[in-house]
C-alpha cells in the first residue's frame, strides 16, 4: 500500500485521444515488484509528467517527464507506456541527472544480488548518463562514474575511487551504427585507485575496453599490479557472458608476487618465496577451461609446470579438474618452514600424472617425487618431521620412528 497525490489534467482532442499533464507524488507506504521494494516514507518520490493518454486509456505517450527519487535519483526523458500488455515500458529515452549510489544500491541494485556473494554490495558516489529503452530492455547506456566506492562487507570485492565513462550499446544497434558513427563513441574507459577481490589487493589502473551485448573486449594491453607484482594482461575477451554459450579468452604473464601476501590473502599457509610464470592462452568454452600450453609457475627456488589442464564447469557448483604436473628442484627448506610439519631440507623433483578432483577434493593421481641428479645441498630431516611422516604412514611413534630417530640423532 502507498500513500500520495494525483493530480491530472486532461483534454479531450480531436480523435477522442486526451492530452495530459499533470504530478504523482508518493510520500508515504511501501511498494513492491518482484525483487524491488521500495519504501515512500524513506524516500519520498515525484514525478511531473506531460503527453497523450490514447482514447480508451490503454496506452500513454509521455512526451516528457521528470522522476524525483528523493535522495535516490533524479531522471527526466520521454517514455511510451503500455498500460494493459505484459510489458509497460516499450520506449524510452531517459536522462540520469543524479543517482546516489548510497540509496540507490540499496533499492534498486541488491535485490538482484541476493543468493550471490555480492549480496551486501554497497556503495559511495554518483553515476550520471543517458539509457535508452526499447520493449522493457535498455538498446543503449552511457554512464559517467565519478568518485564511486564499492565494498562488500564480506570482503568478496572492493573498489576505491572508480571513475571512467562507460559506453554500452545492445547487438542489434551496435550493428546498425556501425560505420554511421566514431569508432570512439564505442569506446569505454574506468579507472581506480585500488581495489580487492577476496583479499587479493589490486593498484591502480586504467582499462580501455569496448562491451556491446554481453560481450567485452579488452583494447590494450595492461599491468594490473596485486600487491607487489602483477598481472600482465595481453588478451581480455568474453562473448555470451552468463550463459551456457559463454566463451573466454585469456592471456597473460603473472609478475612476481610474494606467495606469503597471497597466501595471507586467501587463508593459505604463508609460504616463502614468490609466485611468477605465464598464463598462455586460456579459452572457456562449452563449461570447459583448457590452455593452449602450459601453465608454467616459479615458486620455492624452483619450478612447477601444469600440462594439459581441463576443467569442467568452473562456475557451477561442482567443478572437475584434470591435469598433470612436473615439479622441478623446490626447495624443501622453504615448503617445510610453512608448516608445523618439522625441517626438511634438500631439492625435490617429481610429476603428478592424471591428477583429477571433484569439487576441489583429488579423486586419483599418479606420483613420483624423488631427490634432482646432482643435488649437493644438505639432505636433512628434523626428529619432529620423521615422527609426522610415520604418523602419516600409519605408524605411532613404534619401532620404525624410533629406529629412524635413533640413527638421525
Amino acid at each position: 500500500a502507498v500513500a500520495g497525490e494525483l493530480k491530472i489534467k486532461l483534454v479531450a482532442d480531436r480523435s477522442g485521444d486526451f492530452v495530459t499533464d499533470g504530478r504523482l507524488t508518493l510520500s508515504g507506504g511501501q511498494a513492491y515488484g518482484d525483487p524491488l521494494f521500495l519504501d515512500f516514507g524513506a524516500h519520498r518520490m515525484s514525478v511531473d509528467f506531460a503527453g497523450l493518454l490514447s482514447s480508451d486509456a490503454s496506452q500513454f505517450l509521455a512526451r516528457e517527464f521528470s522522476l524525483v527519487h528523493d535522495g535516490v535519483a533524479s531522471v527526466s526523458g520521454s517514455a511510451t507506456l503500455d498500460l494493459m500488455g505484459e510489458t509497460m515500458l516499450q520506449q524510452a529515452k531517459l536522462a540520469i541527472q543524479d543517482l546516489d549510489l548510497a540509496n540507490a544500491l540499496p533499492a534498486y541494485v541488491q535485490p538482484y544480488l541476493i543468493g550471490t556473494s555480492l549480496k551486501d554490495l554497497e556503495g559511495l558516489g554518483h553515476v550520471r548518463g543517458e539509457v535508452d529503452v526499447a520493449a522493457g530492455l535498455p538498446t543503449r547506456a552511457v554512464l559517467t562514474f565519478e568518485g564511486v566506492t564499492l565494498d562488500s562487507q564480506t570482503g568478496s570485492v572492493s573498489v576505491n575511487g572508480l571513475g571512467g565513462t562507460l559506453n554500452w550499446f545492445d547487438d542489434v544497434l551496435r550493428s546498425e551504427l556501425a560505420g554511421q558513427i566514431d569508432d570512439d563513441s564505442f569506446r569505454s574507459s574506468m579507472t581506480w585507485e585500488s581495489a580487492s577481490l577476496w583479499g587479493i589487493e589490486i593498484g591502480a589502473v586504467e582499462l580501455p575496453f569496448t562491451t556491446t551485448g554481453r560481450h567485452f573486449r579488452l583494447l590494450e594491453p595492461k599491468l594490473l599490479p596485486i600487491f607487489d607484482g602483477g598481472l600482465a594482461i595481453k588478451t581480455l575477451r568474453v562473448r555470451h557472458a552468463g550463459t551456457d554459450q559463454m566463451y573466454l579468452r585469456f592471456d597473460a604473464e603473472v609478475r612476481p608476487i610474494s606467495v606469503a601476501l597471497l597466501g595471507r590473502a586467501l587463508g593459505w599457509p604463508e609460504f616463502s618465496g614468490t609466485l611468477s610464470g605465464s598464463i598462455p592462452d586460456l579459452q572457456l568454452s562449452q563449461g570447459v577451461v583448457t590452455l593452449g600450453g602450459n601453465l608454467e609457475a616459479s615458486v620455492f627456488d624452483g619450478h612447477v609446470v601444469v600440462r594439459d589442464l581441463q576443467l569442467r564447469d568452473p562456475l557451477g557448483k561442482f567443478p572437475r579438474l584434470h591435469a598433470s604436473i612436473d615439479v622441478e628442484n623446490l626447495d624443501l627448506k622453504l615448503v617445510t618452514n610453512t608448516f608445523s610439519f618439522g625441517m626438511i631440507t634438500g631439492r625435490l623433483s617429481g610429476r603428478v600424472e592424471d591428477l583429477e578432483t571433484f569439487d576441489w577434493m583429488p579423486e586419483a593421481f599418479d606420483a613420483r617425487f624423488y631427490t634432482p641428479p646432482g643435488d649437493r645441498s644438505p639432505h636433512r630431516i628434523s626428529q619432529r618431521a620423521v615422527t609426522n611422516l610415520s604418523s602419516i604412514g600409519g605408524g605411532s611413534g613404534g619401532s620404525v620412528a624410533a629406529a629412524l630417530q635413533g640413527g638421525f640423532l
